[in-house]
């Protein structure tokens, strides 16, 4: 490497990434980026323009996969000679056998392949392809060629103007060139060829090529073979001492007559190519965000350490951690605020961690450490100083104070690890577990741990959750909703609740089963078929309600979080209601805390909607998280219905009656009704009734029941219609 090429890579990384980028996003030749493995990482718009395959259909796939008439050509086989660290190759194949033309053209082009060396020694290739046939080339070979000895003064004075526009099309060119006679001195430069040798054609015609033209090497130049052309990569020394990597080629130009006319000699300064291919080379195994490494570089580590670990029975450690409470930030101040958020903790997390360690940004706000030749219990150890480190840590935004956790999962990488997929897999599964246990705290993977245990519980509930979807398995209950005010028993609306039984045997209450259609995205079928079903009820009640007079409560449905961001549900809820024919009036939909502020933006649209053709929100389990109260004011909902973690013991905790007390009065300055659940007794409905809660709900005021089964002609008018 030259020392211009270690003095300015550095530094055009970091202060010129951008522009290295779009230059060869813009490039008039091609370039690939491929791994070890031959697998594509990057592809730019000459390539995607000349083969017509997008760049995100070519990223991740294999080279050869891509271009079948590579086989046999000799061009996969320099590739893994780059990778295996010899000289850099180049070959030239035909472009109708290499490249799918879009136009089935039959060009020759040439193809250069380098090897790139990344800061932990991997090794990819950069893949250059172009066109040596190219008008710059057309452009030296009109220049070199003597006039005819015999031709009239006008054609002289055709070929001197076509000469001058030659002229003017090689001093734009980006290449230099010098034109030599058949003794080798020089006979045209153009001004590039001037800047980069130190000398003025004026100066420099006649002279030995060798005093213009200082290389390192000049074998390459000494008179190619008849019709041949030679190329190689050398170090241009100019008149001024400065040193230029350069490219070279060689071609022999041939007369007419016999004997040999000179040579053109064309080169391209590389320091530009080289900064660049410093800085894909980056960019292929780097998050631009954080300047961590990314995903990729990552599980190239991982499986350099895993190999390690098989092989030689070492011993290493990987810690997965997600941030807690992340969406909050950029939920409330926007993704700049959230970016900047992770830029911050990044610098933290890089300070703690040894320089043999690996530190990576894998994905949104999860993160990922590689701790070389780290047991159990040091890794341990440190992921409780990260864990601590982030929950001290305190993110100010313009007016706002934030403070965010760290959940970790731990996996010890030794002999018995498979493979980089399993390990990732089993860091994700403690992570979760630790998110799952409480967040903001380090869960070491094991095996045989309850966890586990409970993950397969979960994948089997699937399974039975399905066959009750397609066989009737689900059944809907309710429980009364009444007016605490009044002191009425005729409840004024119901809660819809779902319930799974098997062959006939004992109902399986959501909390079974709910947990598991969370996690593996089954919600919105469940939430689904409750809308269908709940719909259908209530039709058939209005229409015998209405001939007996009865007034018909109205009606509470659950939905998850997941339903209110799927594609389509909106739809279908707006659908059924017209086809069902109830008015939207009747209908109040719930969503817990929880998913409302996990889903806000989603939220927002999606009850303003509903709310618009009449019919009700309430929001569940309010005051469970501890941003309840900055949340609400953002969520358009009719009631509050207080969690019953604060209802239970109402009448012995003085706190958590001030609790209930504060959210009451704030849901009535919003114009909110308020809602307690899990009442119990007369003596925590008669202190709901002095705090002037609106309406309560729980086994003191009845236990679920079944609907009415018979009421099913209702749910086959919305399936008719």
């Amino acid at each position: 490497m030259s020392v211009l090429k270690k003095a300015t890579t550095n530094t055009f990384i970091s202060q010129t990434g951008e522009i290295a980028f779009q230059a060869f996003q813009s490039a008039d030749f091609g370039f690939i980026v491929v791994d070890d493995e031959g697998v594509v990482r990057l592809w730019n718009n000459w390539i995607e323009e000349t083969t017509a395959i997008p760049a995100e259909q070519a990223v991740g796939r294999d080279l050869q996969s891509l271009f079948p008439g590579l086989h046999g050509l000799g061009l996969m086989q320099a590739i893994r000679s780059v990778c295996a660290g010899k000289a850099t190759q180049k070959t030239a194949l035909p472009c109708d056998r290499v490249l799918p033309l879009k136009g089935g053209e039959n060009v020759r082009h040439e193809v250069a392949i380098k090897g790139l060396t990344g800061p932990d020694g991997s090794i990819h290739c950069l893949i250059q392809i172009f066109n040596p046939y190219s008008d710059q080339q057309k452009a030296v070979d009109t220049c070199v060629g003597p006039y005819p000895s015999k031709a009239s003064n006008d054609d002289l004075g055709i070929l001197r103007r076509e000469r001058e526009r030659a002229r003017a099309v090689l001093d734009s060119v980006s290449d230099g060139v010098i034109t030599v006679d058949g003794e080798n001195r020089v006979e045209t430069m153009n001004m590039t060829a001037e800047q980069l040798t130190g000398w003025k054609l004026d100066d420099a015609r006649g002279r030995p090529l060798d005093e213009v033209f200082q290389l390192g090497n000049l074998d390459a130049v000494e008179g190619p073979a008849e019709g041949m052309e030679s190329r190689s990569e050398l170090v241009l020394v100019s008149a001024q001492g400065t040193e230029f990597p350069i490219e070279l080629s060689v071609t022999a130009i041939d007369g007419p007559e016999a004997g040999d006319w000179g040579s053109v000699i064309v080169f391209r300064d590389l320091t530009s190519s080289r900064k660049m291919a410093a800085e894909l080379m980056w960019r292929a195994s780097h998050d631009h965000l954080t300047g961590l490494e990314n995903r990729t570089g990552f599980e190239q580590r991982l499986k350099r350490l895993l190999a390690g670990a098989i092989n030689n029975g070492e011993e290493h450690a990987l810690l997965y951690l997600d941030l807690d409470q992340f969406k909050i930030v950029n939920d409330t101040c926007g993704h700049y605020a959230g970016d900047k958020l992770l830029e911050r903790l990044s610098n933290l997390l890089k300070h703690k961690v040894r320089d043999s360690d690996t530190i990576a940004r894998l994905g949104g706000d999860e993160f990922g450490i590689l701790l070389k030749g780290c047991s159990l219990e040091p890794a341990l150890g440190l992921a409780n100083e990260l864990r601590t480190l982030v929950n001290e840590f305190r993110f100010k935004w313009e007016d706002k104070i934030f403070a965010v956790g760290l959940s970790i999962g731990l996996v010890i990488i030794n002999r018995e690890s498979k493979d980089a997929a399993s390990v990732l897999m089993a860091a994700d599964a403690a992570c979760y577990a630790a998110k799952e246990g409480g967040r903001n705290r380090v869960h070491v993977f094991e095996v045989e741990t309850s966890v586990a245990a409970q993950r397969k519980s979960e994948m089997q509930w699937v399974s039975r959750i399905h066959m009750a979807l397609e066989y009737g398995g689900l059944e809907l209950y309710c429980q009364d909703i009444i007016s605490v005010q009044d002191r009425v028993s005729t409840p004024s609306h119901v809660e819809i609740l779902v319930r799974l039984h098997e062959d006939m045997r004992d109902l399986i209450l959501p909390g079974a089963f709910i947990p598991a259609a969370e996690r593996y995205n089954m919600m919105p079928q469940i939430d689904h078929w409750v809308v269908q079903k709940a719909l259908g009820y209530l039709a058939g009640q209005l229409r015998r309600g209405a001939e007996a007079g009865d007034k018909i409560p109205s009606m509470n449905i659950n939905l998850s979080g997941a339903s209110l961001v799927e594609e389509g549900f909106l739809s279908f809820i707006l659908n059924t209601l017209e086809t069902s024919g109830v008015p939207p009036a009747m209908i109040c939909f719930e969503i817990t805390e929880t998913a409302a502020i996990a889903n806000l933006d989603e939220a927002v649209d999606f009850i303003n909607t509903l709310k618009g053709i009449g019919c009700r929100f309430a929001l569940d389990d309010f005051g469970s998280g501890l941003s309840s109260f900055g949340y609400l004011k953002h969520l358009p909902v009719d009631y509050l219905k207080i969690d019953g973690a604060f209802i239970k013991d109402l009448s012995g905790n003085l706190i958590h009656r001030a609790m209930v007390d504060a959210i009451n009065r704030l849901g009535h300055v919003m114009g909110i009704q308020t809602v307690a659940e899990f009442v119990g007794d007369e003596e925590t409905l008669e202190i709901l009734r002095e705090i002037g809660v609106d309406y309560a709900q729980g086994y003191y005021i009845g236990k679920p029941y079944v609907l009415d089964s018979s009421a099913i002609d209702g749910e086959r008018q919305i399936a008719q219609g």
